[in-house]
């Protein structure tokens, strides 16, 4: 009788500190979640146009979340396939390393941009949607992702079409993608280029201002993080008698979790 008794016991003393450390780290991730969700998705709720349907599904320890279908004009595939015939999927920037759709993020918002860097990196943009469109990505696609993309359709690819003299109508498609998929430049992206040295997990990048998040109590100078600052691209610039929404002060110029 004892044995039984002794083994229940020791298992109830095991069992309490991991449910207490789950409810701990479930609690954290539930708080930063939220967090980010309110700046996000904002108080209004997403208007989609036709061509986006909302897929609906609940998880089992969230509230129901969804992901977006999305069904591209045939103009743009069309002109995607036209310009990236010879794209490689693979490219290099400068002596950083490989390109991953997520650097295209950088180049939208920090990066000072040539005409050849835009014809390089605008084909490589186009060539990555294609392949996401050709897998049936986008009719399963998250919301977030759906706005890093749609940012990509506002900058880089946008400023492509431009500089290589597409149709209007190309034009106005993908800035009526642009529009459909975003929701708010206060999101988070990582990179390949981010270094990681002492830290235990990788920074985050604000896309909004190019503040970073990490855990740690040292500057980003300190951890050799680049510094980065919102440049404005010619295809960005606002029509006369148009408003900038200030920027947020509301944040350190750091950010620590």
């Amino acid at each position: 009788m004892l044995g039984p008794l002794l083994i229940s016991t020791t298992f109830s003393i095991i069992e309490f500190p991991i449910k207490l450390i789950y409810g701990i780290f479930h609690g954290l991730v539930s708080w930063i979640i939220e967090k980010i969700k309110s700046r996000f998705v904002g108080r209004k709720k997403k208007v989609y146009p036709s061509w986006i349907k909302v897929n609906d599904f609940a998880m089992e320890s969230h509230e129901p979340i969804y992901t977006i279908n999305i069904t591209p004009d045939p103009k743009i595939i069309n002109y995607f396939e036209s310009q990236t015939k010879d794209t490689k999927s693979h490219i290099e920037y400068k002596g950083k390393g490989f390109v991953v759709i997520e650097n295209l993020l950088r180049f939208n918002r920090f990066y000072t941009l040539t005409e050849e860097d835009i014809t390089v990196y605008g084909q490589f943009a186009m060539k990555k949607f294609l392949e996401k469109y050709y897998r049936g990505d986008l009719k399963v696609i998250y919301r977030i992702n759906a706005n890093m993309i749609g940012y990509i359709f506002k900058g880089i690819i946008l400023g492509y079409a431009i500089q290589h003299n597409a149709s209007q109508e190309v034009i106005d498609s993908i800035k009526e993608f642009g529009r459909g998929t975003t929701y708010s430049k206060f999101f988070l992206f990582t990179d390949p280029w981010i270094p990681l040295g002492e830290l235990s997990f990788t920074p985050h990048i604000v896309y909004e201002t190019g503040q970073y998040l990490y855990r740690s109590d040292k500057t980003p100078e300190e951890l050799n993080l680049e510094e980065l600052h919102v440049v404005e691209h010619p295809w960005q610039q606002k029509k006369p008698g148009s408003t900038k929404h200030p920027k947020r002060t509301s944040i350190p110029p750091y950010m620590k979790f």
